[in-house]
């Protein structure tokens, strides 16, 4: 099966946007650390319909809600750290991190997720 155009994928492209967005904001303020990639590899993706994205993208999003979990849990369980974090910035910044990721997952839930069948 032929994958749908992005055109009329608008969740996709919103998926899109959010990558790109990350990855800017990946090599802007982690630059020393470590500029994602994966999220140009999701960006041409989900451009083109690749469906062999599936497995990477479950292996992210899987990876990345938990260390968010662990971070979440860090920064409000705590008690010395919650007494000198801004908890609802943490929280404000670091949610997207969180939700865009499980979005991710729910997109790639079926074996061929840019064909007809899966949107």
């Amino acid at each position: 099966m032929s994958a749908i155009p992005l055109r009329k994928r608008p969740f996709d492209a919103f998926l899109v946007f959010c990558f790109f967005v990350f990855s800017v904001s990946s090599l802007v303020y982690e630059q020393f650390v470590v500029f994602s990639a994966c999220y140009l590899v999701f960006i041409f993706a989900f451009i083109k319909g690749r469906n062999w994205v599936r497995i990477p993208a479950l292996l992210y999003g899987s990876a990345i809600v938990y260390s968010t979990i662990v971070y979440f849990g860090w920064e409000f369980l705590d008690a010395a750290n919650r007494a000198q974090a801004n908890l609802l910035a943490v929280f404000a910044v670091n949610i997207p991190y969180t939700v865009v990721p499980f979005l991710l997952m729910w997109r790639v839930r079926h074996p061929e997720p840019f064909t007809r069948d899966a949107i």
